[in-house]
C-alpha cells in the first residue's frame, strides 16, 4: 500500500512541476510563505532588509487560481517551501545583526567623537534646527561685561590701596618725627643684652613673600595634594596631623566660604586621583594613611560640628535622660545581680562564677537580656532615623568627598559589589564622622550634661548596632554572641541603609552648588587673609623645600620662583601668637589672552553647527570639513548670509590655528571632534550653558556690589587722609597755628647741595650763588618751592606733595625729579620734617 501510494504521487508532482504557466515566481513564493507564517512581507523588515529592491518583493496581489496552486505547492512542496522561508528568516537575522552591529559602532564612535565631516554633516541635518546661538552670544556678552567690571573694579582697588598705603606712611612719619623729638630730650636706654627674642625677625617684606607663596597653595591646591603624597611615608601621626590642621582649618578656613570651600574640595579632588591611581582594593580608600585624617580634620569644622549638635543632640538627650544600661552580656548581668543582692540582703551566693551558657539560662537574666536588647534596638532605631532624615543637612563637602570616592572606586574596581563600594561612605559619614559624635560627644559639645562612663558604654553598644546596620554586616555569635540575636532586625533595615546611602551621594558638582566658576579669581578683589602661627610657615616652607623637585614639576613652575624669592627656611621667634597673612597673587590672571581664543574657540564650533546645518549642497562621502563649506558657499549667492557665515568661519580658523588651538594638517579633526561631542551632548551643553550665564549674571551683581563699596571707601579714605594731614601740620607745628600754614622760609641753593637734598639741576653754575630757594605750605601736605634766579631771570615754581615723596621712600625710588631740578628723596623728606621743628 505504501508502494502504491508512493507511485499515485508521483505523477502529480510531475504534473504540478510540469505546469511553468501556472506556478508562482520565487518572489511569491517568498511573500506568500512569510504570510503563512503569519510574518508580514514589509512591516517585519529590518532597514537593511527594507532597502531591497520593490521588484522584487510585488506588490500586486496573484489570481484566485495563482491562490489555489500556491496552497497546494504548499501542501506538497512544504519542505521546500519551509526551507526557503528559514533561509530568508536567516538572512534577515544576518542583515538585521550586521545593522545592529553597524549602529552599534556608529553609536560608540559617537560617544567619543570620532565622526568625519560627512557624518557630522547628517548628524547636524538629522536634528532639530532650534537656535544654538542665543546661549554662547550672551555667554560671550556677558563675558566680556565682566571682564570690563573687574577691570573697573581692579582700578578702584589699586586707588584704595594706594590711599591705604599713603596713610598708613603718613601715621609712620609722624611717629618717627615725634620719636626723633622724644630722643633728643631722653638719654639712651640702658643695654638689653642677650634677653631678647631668639631667631630671625619676620620682616614685612619676608611676609609679603610668604603671601605670595600661600595665595599659590591655597587657589592652586594640587601642590598641596603632591606635597601629602610626598611626606606621608615620612612624618609621624603627629606632625601629619599638625600639617592637615595647617592646610585645612588654617588656609581654608573653619567656617564655610564659597571659594575656599571649593579650592579644599580641589584639593581633596588631587588627593583622591593620586590614591585612585595606587589603589590595589576597594578598601585601599580606606587604609590609606592621609585620606581618613584629611576627612576627620574636615569635619572638625564649624558646619560638621554644628551638624552633630543639631542631628544627634535632641536623641542623645532622650537617651540620657532614661539612664539605661543596654549592655547584654548574661554573664556581665549575672555578676551584677550577685553583687547587688550580697549588697543588700547580706546573703552570700553560692552559684557563682557560671559560664555563658549557664547564666544564659537562668530565667531572670534571660528576661533581663530581651529587655536590654529591647532598649538597645528602640534607641539604635531613633538615633539611625535621626541621621537618615537629615541626610540634606550633612556638610556639602562631605557629601561630594564621598561621591568623588564612590565614583573612583567604581571606576578602579567595576567587578566590586554595590555593598562594597557603600561601606566606603559608611566609613567616612558615619565611622569618621557622626560615630565620633555618639561615642565622644564632649569635644563636639553635644549636649550640656554630664555623661556617666556606665552611659558612654551605653553609647557604644547603640555605636556597634547603627555601624552594623549601616554596614549591612552581621553580628558573629563568637565574638559577640550577645548582640548576634539582632541579626535579622539589622538586616531588615538593608532597604533604608541603601536608600540612605544613595541620597548621600545626590550632590551637584562643586562649582554648581558654590555658585563658583573660571572667573573666581578675577571676581575676587578683596585680598584673602589667614590666621597663621609662624612655626606652620616654617613647617610649610621646610616640608616644600625638601620635596620641591617633587611638587613643582614643570621647569617654569611658578612655585619654583617663589620658593627662590624666599629662600631657604629661616627660625622666626614663636611666642604661639597667629600672624594675618594677606595672600596676594604674584601672577595676577588679569587680560589673559587665552580666554579670548578660548571664547573664539566655542564662537567657532556654534557657526560650524549653523553652517552644516544651512548647507544647500549636499555633503558627499570623504569629503573634508573645508570643502563642505566651501561647496555650500559656491552655490549660494555671493553676499549671502551663508557666503558671510563661512567666509567668518573660515577665518576664525585660521586665527586659532595661529594660535595653536586647531591645525589643518589633520582636516581639523580636533576641532570637528569637538564639535561632534557639542552635537551629541547637547542637551547637557545647554544645560551647562544656563549655569554658566547664570554664575556670569551673578559675578557681574558680586562685582557691582563691590565696585559700589569700594568707591564709597575711596570718598572715606580721601576725607581721612586730608584730615590726618591737617592733624599732621597741626601736630608737627606743637600746635602754633591754627591756620595750619607754614613758612615762608628761604635757603641758599649751595645749602641745599651741601645737605645732599638737590642732586643736579640746570641752574648754571655762575648763578648758583645767588640763587635761593624759597618753600611755604597753605595746603596740608603740599609744599610749594620758589627757585629764585638773580634777575632778570624769571623765577621756577615746583610742587612737593609729602605723600608722594613717602611713597617713592618706600618704593626705594630715590630721586623726585621736579622741572629741571632732581631732588634726593630720603634727604628731601629730612628737609621738610626739619621745617616743623622751626
Amino acid at each position: 500500500m505504501s508502494s502504491k501510494s508512493s507511485s499515485s504521487s508521483t505523477p502529480e508532482r510531475g504534473a504540478l512541476s510540469g505546469s511553468s504557466s501556472r506556478s508562482p515566481s520565487m518572489s511569491t513564493i517568498v511573500r506568500r510563505s512569510l504570510s503563512f507564517m503569519k510574518i508580514p512581507a514589509h512591516s517585519q523588515q529590518s532597514p537593511a532588509a527594507s532597502s531591497m529592491p520593490e521588484t522584487d518583493i510585488p506588490d500586486s496581489d496573484e489570481t484566485n487560481d495563482e491562490d489555489e496552486t500556491f496552497l497546494n505547492a504548499m501542501q506538497m512542496e512544504a519542505p521546500c517551501v519551509e526551507q526557503v522561508a528559514c533561509l530568508m528568516l536567516l538572512l534577515k537575522s544576518r542583515m538585521m545583526l550586521r545593522r545592529m552591529i553597524a549602529a552599534k559602532q556608529f553609536t560608540e564612535r559617537l560617544s567619543k567623537g570620532d565622526l568625519n565631516a560627512f557624518e557630522v554633516t547628517k548628524l547636524v541635518q538629522g536634528q532639530d534646527a532650534s537656535d544654538d546661538n542665543d546661549f554662547i552670544v550672551r555667554i560671550s556678552e556677558l563675558k566680556k561685561q565682566l571682564m570690563a567690571e573687574i577691570r573697573k573694579a581692579r582700578e578702584k582697588e589699586r586707588e584704595v590701596a594706594i590711599l591705604d598705603k599713603r596713610i598708613s606712611l603718613l601715621v609712620l612719619n609722624v611717629v618717627t618725627v615725634a620719636a626723633e623729638k622724644t630722643a633728643r630730650r631722653k638719654p639712651p636706654p640702658a643695654s638689653a643684652g642677650a634677653g631678647g627674642p631668639k631667631g630671625d625677625v619676620l620682616s614685612t617684606a619676608k611676609l609679603e613673600k610668604y603671601g605670595h607663596l600661600f595665595h599659590l597653595l591655597q587657589s592652586e591646591p594640587v601642590y598641596l595634594a603632591r606635597l601629602m603624597d610626598c611626606v606621608e611615608a615620612k612624618i609621624d601621626e603627629e606632625s601629619m596631623k599638625q600639617l592637615l590642621d595647617t592646610i585645612i582649618i588654617t588656609m581654608y578656613g573653619d567656617a564655610f566660604a564659597p571659594r575656599e570651600e571649593f579650592l579644599l574640595l580641589s584639593f581633596f579632588e588631587h588627593a583622591i586621583e593620586r590614591i585612585m591611581s595606587q589603589a590595589t582594593k576597594v578598601m585601599s580608600f580606606v587604609q590609606n594613611p592621609f585620606l581618613p585624617p584629611m576627612v576627620i580634620t574636615y569635619n572638625k569644622r564649624k558646619q560638621g560640628v554644628e551638624y552633630l549638635q543639631a542631628t544627634l543632640g535632641p536623641v542623645m538627650k532622650q537617651f540620657l535622660a532614661e539612664k539605661l544600661t543596654l549592655d547584654p552580656n548574661a554573664r556581665t548581668i549575672h555578676e551584677r545581680m550577685v553583687k547587688e543582692i550580697e549588697i543588700t540582703q547580706g546573703r552570700k551566693v553560692e552559684r557563682r562564677n557560671l559560664t555563658d551558657d549557664e547564666c544564659a539560662a537562668l530565667p531572670e537574666i534571660k528576661a533581663e537580656v530581651a529587655q536590654r536588647l529591647e532598649n538597645l534596638k528602640r534607641h539604635s532605631l531613633l538615633f539611625f532615623e535621626a541621621i537618615c532624615s537629615t541626610v540634606n543637612k550633612l556638610p556639602y563637602g562631605l557629601r561630594w568627598i564621598c561621591k568623588r570616592i564612590h565614583d573612583a572606586a567604581l571606576d578602579a574596581f567595576p567587578d566590586a559589589s554595590e555593598d562594597d563600594i557603600n561601606r566606603l561612605t559608611v566609613h567616612f559619614v558615619y565611622f569618621r564622622f557622626i560615630n565620633l559624635g555618639i561615642v565622644t560627644p564632649d569635644p563636639f559639645k553635644i549636649v550640656d550634661i554630664q555623661i556617666t562612663p556606665e552611659s558612654l558604654f551605653s553609647l557604644l553598644q547603640v555605636s556597634k548596632v547603627i555601624y552594623n546596620m549601616f554596614n549591612l554586616s552581621l553580628f558573629h555569635d563568637s565574638a559577640e554572641r550577645w548582640l548576634a540575636p539582632l541579626n535579622p532586625w539589622i538586616m531588615s533595615h538593608a532597604d533604608s541603609v541603601r536608600k540612605y546611602l544613595n541620597a548621600v551621594l545626590q550632590v551637584e558638582p562643586p562649582a554648581d552648588y558654590l555658585q563658583v566658576g573660571s572667573y573666581m579669581e578675577l571676581m575676587h578683589l578683596v585680598k584673602p587673609v589667614i590666621l597663621i602661627e609662624p612655626k606652620e610657615l616654617v613647617n610649610v616652607h621646610t616640608l616644600l623645600q625638601e620635596n620641591l623637585s617633587d611638587v613643582a614639576l614643570k621647569a617654569n613652575d611658578p612655585l619654583l620662583e617663589l620658593m627662590k624669592d624666599l629662600g631657604p627656611p629661616e627660625n622666626y621667634p614663636d611666642d604661639g601668637k597667629a600672624i594675618q597673612l594677606t595672600l596676594v597673587n604674584k601672577f595676577p590672571p588679569m587680560d589673559d589672552p587665552q580666554s579670548e581664543v578660548n571664547q573664539l574657540y566655542s564662537k567657532t564650533k556654534t557657526l560650524v553647527v549653523q553652517a552644516l546645518r544651512q548647507n544647500p549642497v549636499p555633503a558627499v562621502a570623504g569629503m573634508t570639513l573645508v570643502a563642505i563649506l566651501e561647496a555650500g558657499q559656491a552655490a549660494a549667492a555671493k553676499g549671502s548670509t551663508y557666503d558671510k557665515l563661512v567666509d567668518e568661519i573660515l577665518e576664525n580658523l585660521d586665527k586659532l590655528e595661529r594660535e595653536k588651538k586647531v591645525t589643518s594638517e589633520d582636516g581639523y579633526a580636533d576641532f570637528l571632534k569637538a564639535v561632534t561631542l557639542e552635537i551629541t551632548n547637547r542637551e547637557r551643553v545647554r544645560e551647562q550653558q544656563k549655569k554658566e550665564v547664570n554664575r556670569l549674571e551673578a559675578a557681574i551683581n558680586q562685582v557691582g556690589r563691590q565696585q559700589k563699596a569700594m568707591t564709597e571707601q575711596i570718598a572715606q579714605y580721601k576725607m581721612f587722609l586730608d584730615s590726618c594731614l591737617k592733624s599732621h601740620m597741626q601736630v608737627m607745628m606743637g600746635g602754633s597755628t591754627k591756620t595750619g600754614k607754614l613758612g615762608p622760609f628761604k635757603f641758599s641753593y649751595l645749602e641745599m647741595v651741601k645737605r645732599g637734598v638737590i642732586i643736579e639741576s640746570e641752574v648754571p653754575k655762575y648763578l648758583q650763588k645767588k640763587t635761593r630757594l624759597q618753600i611755604s605750605s597753605e595746603e596740608a601736605g603740599v609744599f610749594d618751592v620758589e627757585v629764585i634766579l638773580p634777575r632778570p631771570l624769571p623765577t621756577e615754581k615746583m610742587q612737593l606733595q609729602l605723600a608722594d615723596l613717602l611713597d617713592k621712600r618706600d618704593r626705594n625710588v630715590e630721586r623726585d625729579v621736579q622741572n629741571n631740578v632732581t631732588l634726593d628723596v630720603n634727604l628731601t623728606l629730612h628737609w621738610l620734617n626739619s621745617l616743623f621743628k622751626r
